[in-house]
């Protein structure tokens, strides 16, 4: 008898350490398979930053007579020269500004509780959210929102990421070919000649999907600080530099960039927040149906509830990481299909989608 519950426990706990091993191997390899998800879409923003660095190479090359490698330093010395005197001029308002702009986040958030308090019903639900700080705000705000107050919080991370994204990116643009006969080589030899056209394909459509976002970056930026200036609102060239870049961002990007202009706006009165998003509503009417739309001809054409799928998805899984690279990431996946999945996969023209590559 004794044997017995003995050779019991003994099965119990050999049981439960397999068990606990298993569920630790299963935790581990959902850690690896994050890891290597943003590894990913770290490498894939590279390759982005590449496309336009190769492009203004081969441009300078075109209209001089050095090569196309020396056209490259000198386009990524441009840009890099660009940002700097950027953050030169802007920067350190920026910076200040910054201190007030959580300030009035801060007094928006106090105000509001006031407010809410009057009423029976807004009573009770300031027993149920704490907004007497603004940290608890914060937390309250989407996750892009909150990333981007950590990188103003945290600056050595972000520039040291960037910094390596752009070596890396010059790294690729320097023989983008080498890179590409290694994808193309996997394949028969009678698949190459697709591979490279398609390859072709993807990296046209996401450099004009690029030019599309930058165009999309400058315009909003600029009549949104316009707009606000002629508001009267607090803080229109952060407002205006934030709106400009979360832009970069389709759909959701405008969406986010509301948010703190109209916490802004409150601290002065609900009047000015109406204003302050309908003008908002205004510019991303302008950028949806005039400026994307003309830019992007030459490039794919992605579905709205599509393309919003994904980026929820992507952020869901690694963050502002996978929101940035939802969208190109899409398009590329759009090219495959076409290219690929259509014609030889399906036996049917790639002319027969509706979306369009030029």
């Amino acid at each position: 008898m004794d044997t017995s519950v003995q050779s019991s426990k003994e099965n119990y706990y050999h049981r439960l350490f397999y068990s606990l091993l298993m569920i630790t191997a299963f935790v581990l390899g959902i850690l690896l398979l994050v890891s290597t998800v943003r590894l990913f879409f770290l490498l894939f923003l590279a390759i982005l930053i590449a496309i336009p660095i190769r492009n203004g190479g081969q441009w300078v090359a075109a209209q001089t007579p050095i090569s196309v490698n020396w056209g490259v330093f000198i386009t990524a010395g441009a840009f890099l020269t660009l940002l700097i005197l950027v953050l030169w001029f802007v920067g350190p308002e920026l910076l200040s500004r910054f201190d007030e702009f959580y300030e009035k986040i801060t007094e928006t958030s106090v105000h509001l509780r006031d407010q809410l308090q009057s009423s029976e019903i807004g009573s009770f639900l300031v027993q149920r959210i704490d907004l007497q700080s603004s940290s608890n705000l914060l937390q309250m705000l989407p996750d892009p929102i909150r990333t981007l107050s950590d990188i103003f919080s945290t600056m050595v991370a972000p520039i040291f990421t960037v910094f390596v994204l752009y070596i890396l990116g010059i790294m690729f643009a320097i023989n983008p070919q080498v890179y590409r006969n290694l994808i193309v080589r996997a394949f028969p030899d009678s698949f190459r000649p697709s591979m490279r056209d398609m390859l072709a394909s993807i990296g046209d459509a996401l450099g004009w999907w690029l030019v599309a976002r930058v165009t999309s970056i400058i315009v909003i930026g600029l009549l949104t600080y316009v707009g606000l200036i002629l508001l009267e609102t607090p803080l229109p060239l952060t407002l205006a530099i934030l709106a400009g870049l979360l832009s970069f961002i389709p759909n959701i990007g405008p969406v986010l960039s509301a948010i703190p202009a109209g916490l802004v706006a409150a601290s002065v009165s609900w009047q000015m927040v109406l204003y302050v998003l309908l003008l908002y509503a205004i510019l991303q009417t302008i950028e949806s149906y005039l400026i994307t739309p003309y830019v992007e001809k030459r490039t794919v054409s992605l579905p709205p509830a599509l393309t919003i799928s994904v980026q929820a998805i992507l952020t869901f899984f690694a963050g502002i990481i996978g929101a940035l690279v939802a969208a190109p990431l899409l398009v590329m996946v759009m090219i495959l299909v076409e290219k690929l999945y259509y014609p030889y996969i399906l036996k049917k023209d790639a002319g027969e989608i509706n979306y369009h590559i030029g």
